[in-house]
């Protein structure tokens, strides 16, 4: 039995954090090592967890010098993790008891580098939506199947790994939305996936999270979302093996520029005239970059076929986009007026009180 290294970012989560360790503790699957690692939080998350480590001899934790985000931690927990396989869980997430036992079954007996299953959300302790697994394994060939990509997404947590793939790649540092640009090469460079069609992780959606704060005070999220298709395209060519999947990865770096669009017309608090101007810098910057429109998406029409939410945000930003705006601007200069604009509305700490409380 091989052993897998569990790596389980952390900051102030104290509500959650002693469920997702014990979520591990109790896995069917006994050779494990839980690595956590606590970035600089200001609540009992380190304590809580350094009472699990003081009792439980494959749990270490790991405490980053200064905050540095979880793409940082998750790269710290690859330097400690001494196991064949590696996967990740969030701290205010859950593994399903058969999590490991399954995926890593589903890894081996298909020869295949990660192995990856569905996932079920929770608010609060409620779970959405409904079970429609079926419980089967399949290996899918995602160069041959580049939609699968689309059906996995940029989550790195719900998929078991081994070790090999990360002689080729890291987490991006410094920013949020760190595991899209790892994920889906990731995927490419295994080429083969071993998909498990059962709800094994357990995924909270918690809005004081990184993601959901970091919308709501969105000086760094929307900005982060243009430096992540950037690392994705950087990625994607060094583990690029044909150009079979060069159409479908333009389009993907295409919808994530296009999301720091989206979401900056649905969470920026900006007077009108300057909310209007961010969203269409940000349209033409993802268009121009990637050659594309919205339209021309094929992606991104798909994914308004399948999510009615995704659709009528995209509906929404379309009616706010000016089809004929153009500007002579280079993409840092872009990048620069974006972050002038929102930094100056979010500059007064009273402000970011008001947009914090809402």
């Amino acid at each position: 039995m091989k052993k897998v290294s569990v790596i389980m970012p952390m900051y102030n989560v104290e509500k959650f954090v002693s469920n997702s360790i014990e979520s591990v503790l109790n896995q069917t699957y006994s050779n494990f090592e839980l690595i956590i690692i606590d970035d600089k939080s200001t609540d009992s998350s380190c304590e809580i967890a350094s009472e699990y480590a003081s009792k439980y001899p494959n749990i270490r934790l790991v405490i980053n010098a200064k905050n540095s985000l979880v793409g940082y931690s998750r790269n710290v927990g690859l330097l400690y993790a001494e196991g064949e396989y590696i996967s990740f869980i969030d701290a205010d997430d859950m593994y399903r008891s058969d999590y490991l036992e399954k995926l890593v079954n589903a890894l081996e007996e298909n020869n295949v580098d990660i192995a990856m299953c569905k996932h079920r959300q929770f608010v609060g302790n409620k779970c959405i939506g409904q079970d429609n697994s079926s419980g089967e394994v399949r290996v899918v060939d995602v160069i041959e199947e580049p939609q699968f990509l689309n059906a996995a997404r940029g989550y790195c947590w719900n998929k078991v790994y081994r070790r090999e793939i990360f002689d080729k790649l890291r987490f991006q540092t410094g920013i949020t939305f760190e595991d899209i640009p790892f994920t889906y090469p990731a995927l490419i460079l295994a080429q083969k996936i071993a998909y498990v069609d059962e709800e094994l992780y357990h995924y909270r959606r918690n809005i004081n999270g990184i993601t959901f704060t970091n919308k709501r005070i969105p000086q760094r999220g929307v900005l982060d979302l243009y430096s992540s298709a950037a690392e994705l395209d950087k990625n994607y060519q060094l583990v690029k093996q044909d150009d079979k999947l060069d159409k479908f990865m333009r389009e993907l770096e295409h919808s994530v520029l296009y999301i720091s669009a989206l979401d900056a017309s649905c969470w920026v608090k900006l007077p009108h005239k300057d909310y209007k101007r961010v969203v269409n810098l940000f349209a033409f910057l993802a268009n121009r970059k990637c050659g594309l429109t919205l339209e021309e998406n094929s992606y991104m029409r798909l994914e308004k076929g399948n999510r009615m939410l995704y659709f009528l945000r995209l509906l929404f930003l379309d009616l706010i986009i000016d089809k004929s705006f153009s500007t002579d601007k280079t993409d840092e200069e872009i990048l620069e007026e974006i972050g002038i604009i929102i930094d100056t509305y979010t500059d007064n700490d009273e402000e970011k009180e008001k947009i914090k409380k809402k």
